[in-house]
């Protein structure tokens, strides 16, 4: 699975603009459940990491894989990620995400956005028992949604309860075509 995704995602065609059928909605109506509208785009790879000292280790594995959304509830946004830590020790190394943690997206260009998690996230075991899965969403509001509209990003840095550590993201317009498949 995470090979055929990590493929597909290469093979993916390259325009900044993606159009109407290269949009994955997985839904857009009223929410059964809240009553509410809501819009989500399908998740997809966002960057993966891992430290130079373990890249022997871990072979062909990285310690990081993250997986994003964006999604939209009513007139409110978010962008909603899914941390895969592949390792037994998640916990120690990287604790939990706090409540109005920072999530700061740096451009191209230089400029940050820095965005606050909404909740608390704490790792979930993964069904193999050694790695876990941190659930964290951060709301998106207008002026941080137009920046990320009209710039490529470079690094994406998360705030944890062990420390703040930073991650070079490859799919520099990641942000740019979900946005604008969710304003589609």
């Amino acid at each position: 699975m995470l090979i055929h995704m990590v493929l597909s995602l290469l093979f993916s065609h390259f325009s900044t603009e993606p159009m109407a059928s290269e949009c994955q909605v997985l839904f857009d109506g009223i929410d059964i459940k809240s009553k509410l509208y809501r819009k989500e785009i399908a998740p997809s790879y966002f960057f993966s990491y891992t430290p130079a000292e373990l890249k022997n280790e871990l072979k062909t594995q990285n310690l990081l894989w993250v997986q994003a959304q964006v999604s939209r509830l009513e007139t409110y946004d978010y962008l909603n990620l899914n941390i895969h830590v592949y390792s037994a020790k998640a916990t120690d190394s990287y604790g939990s995400i706090e409540p109005q943690s920072k999530l700061i997206i740096k451009t191209i260009h230089g400029k940050s956005v820095e965005l606050q998690s909404r909740s608390k996230s704490n790792p979930v075991s993964a069904d193999d028992q050694t790695s876990y899965i941190y659930p964290v969403s951060y709301e998106l509001d207008k002026s941080k949604i137009k920046r990320l509209l009209s710039e490529e990003i470079d690094l994406v840095g998360i705030q944890w309860s062990s420390g703040y550590e930073q991650y070079t993201v490859y799919e520099v317009d990641f942000l740019m075509n979900q946005l604008r498949c969710l304003n589609q």
